[in-house]
């Protein structure tokens, strides 16, 4: 049908086809009404296996929740990249698993990465991802938890399940949560960290 078409409207057109071919998050697919579980992410990740640039993905392992779920771990880089001379980024996200929006936005990154996108960034930089740090947690949606959130009907609890706040256990280390996150300092050094939140709507204008 396209060959009917004027250049413009079917070049056009062919983008909004290839858009739709992309892998969708849970968030985009539901409208944002609902958000990723441990399955979903994995899933979603392996899905980017099929898109052009997918060799700049690596996916592994970083350790077990105190469940024993996986902590999947996405390294974003250059396949000729040099992990001594880049800067190494960390990123982690859902640490409290009721702030959602980090675990969903490192997906969509991760699949413009696997587009072709940033490649000017990952000339300088190696980018590590933990999409899903507080697993345990996120696994537990709950209409009930975080319900003054403007946000997903349901969502993951703060605690992971031990009942810990894994943003308050690095003088202990006491969760397997906590131990995976540090040897994962230890083993990649990173010259830069980010541990993703979310507030309950209110403008932060914290410089990064």
């Amino acid at each position: 049908m396209l060959r009917f078409l004027a250049g413009p409207l079917a070049a056009s057109l062919a983008l909004c086809v290839g858009a739709q071919e992309l892998p969708r998050t849970i968030a985009e697919s539901s409208g944002y009404e609902r958000t990723s579980k441990a399955t979903d992410v994995r899933e979603f990740l392996e899905e980017l296996a099929e898109l052009p640039h997918a060799d700049r993905l690596r996916t592994s392992v970083a350790g077990k929740s105190h469940e024993d779920r996986d902590l999947q771990l996405v390294r974003a880089a250059l396949p000729d990249s040099n992990e001594e001379e880049s800067i190494r980024f960390l990123v982690i996200a859902n640490i409290h698993a009721g702030e959602v929006e980090g675990k969903e936005a490192v997906q969509e990154l991760l699949r413009e990465i696997a587009t072709g996108k940033y490649a000017d960034l990952l000339q300088h930089a190696v980018l590590y991802f933990v999409p899903i740090y507080n697993v345990d947690g996120n696994e537990r949606i709950n209409p009930r938890n975080r319900r003054q959130q403007n946000g997903p009907e349901a969502v993951g609890q703060r605690a992971n399940a031990q009942g810990y706040d894994l943003n308050r256990d690095f003088v202990k280390a006491e969760a397997p949560e906590t131990q995976a996150l540090l040897r994962l300092m230890r083993d990649l050094d990173p010259h830069v960290f980010m541990d993703l939140h979310t507030t309950d709507g209110s403008w932060h204008g914290y410089h990064l």
